[in-house]
């Protein structure tokens, strides 16, 4: 048996990655599988999920990597969270019609627990539609619906943004316009794989998507958040950093959910001065009226070059400042 490393996943041969999924070198067990390797092993059949609609193996492969996260964590929280993903995992294998041998199996393990009615009529309508579209922008709004939806299933929301990924990556390699397309795909499953406590994969996938597009909000927004996550606030302003000068504060600012995350990333990192001046700009997401592209990137230059020079600058003075700047810029016209 050979350790499988990402980079030798044959991830566009679905036969070729079937195979390797169904071998010995991926077997969920640490007799045949390193345990460092079971969250490659999750990746892996995970994309097989996204791309046939008849497979449900490979969700039972993923059920057994939750079970051994869930029996070998001493904290009893994310155990239990590890044991309810585990039955996510078999219910899905379920609902895609195993063999009796498997639905036995699958049922004995399930015992009594089963998903709520609701959970159920929505995940019955996403299968549906995950087996048979293959328009990466459906796809991905398929994702978001699912991941932030009530009730959301984010387990079903990383299937359908890997399934963007695959066939973005289909219509690109026909037409180079479709780069935006892909990005877009990869920025999907990014903030999924966040949303399902992944934030070491989201951040490495938003890295790589924006080391190919770094020149728009989203993934930035998604790697600022992973990494707070991941990292805390401190490395996260660093994102924040490296985004501004990659992106223009101006572009940066008038983006409101760059500019919340960024907010949020300060705040962690303690520094609340930073944090309001990054919240204003963010005010369109918290009932807010909407600004113009204008208005809003008016209202990020009264603050650009103050943010240009924040590494020369206290926080406290010249924040206090920058503050006041940005309120008299939004405030409502006399009369």
């Amino acid at each position: 048996m050979r350790r499988v490393r990402y980079d030798d996943v044959p991830w566009d041969d679905h036969a070729a990655l079937k195979e390797l999924a169904g071998s010995r070198d991926l077997d969920p067990h640490p007799k045949f599988c390193p345990s460092d390797r079971f969250e490659l092993v999750r990746i892996v059949n995970e994309r097989l999920l996204s791309v046939d609609p008849t497979e449900y193996v490979a969700a039972m492969r993923i059920s057994r990597v939750h079970k051994f996260w869930s029996e070998r964590n001493r904290d009893p929280a994310l155990a239990a969270h590890h044991t309810h993903l585990r039955r996510v995992w078999l219910w899905e294998a379920l609902c895609r019609q195993p063999s009796d041998a498997h639905r036995a199996a699958i049922l004995n393990a399930l015992g009594e627990w089963r998903p709520s009615a609701d959970a159920q009529h929505v995940a019955d309508d996403a299968v549906r539609v995950i087996a048979v579209c293959t328009v990466p922008h459906e796809l991905v709004r398929l994702a978001r619906s699912l991941r932030e939806g009530d009730p959301a299933l984010p387990h079903l929301a990383v299937i359908a943004a890997h399934r963007a990924v695959a066939y973005a990556d289909i219509s690109a390699a026909g037409d180079p316009r479709a780069a935006g397309e892909r990005s877009m795909a990869r920025h999907s499953l990014a903030a999924c794989l966040r949303r399902t406590d992944r934030s070491r994969d989201a951040v490495e996938l938003a890295r790589a998507t924006i080391a190919v597009q770094s020149d728009g909000p989203v993934g930035w927004t998604i790697l600022t958040g992973a990494t707070r996550d991941l990292h805390g606030g401190a490395s996260a302003v660093e994102v924040v950093d490296e985004a501004v000068d990659r992106m223009g504060v101006e572009v940066a600012a008038a983006d409101p959910y760059f500019a919340s995350a960024a907010a949020a990333a300060y705040r962690a990192a303690g520094m609340p001065g930073h944090a309001d001046a990054w919240q204003l700009a963010a005010e369109p997401l918290n009932g807010h009226s909407q600004p113009s592209r204008q208005e809003a990137l008016e209202r990020a230059g009264q603050f650009a070059a103050v943010l240009r020079q924040r590494r020369q600058h206290g926080e406290a003075g010249l924040i206090e400042h920058l503050v006041a700047q940005a309120r008299r810029a939004i405030a409502p016209a006399p009369g």
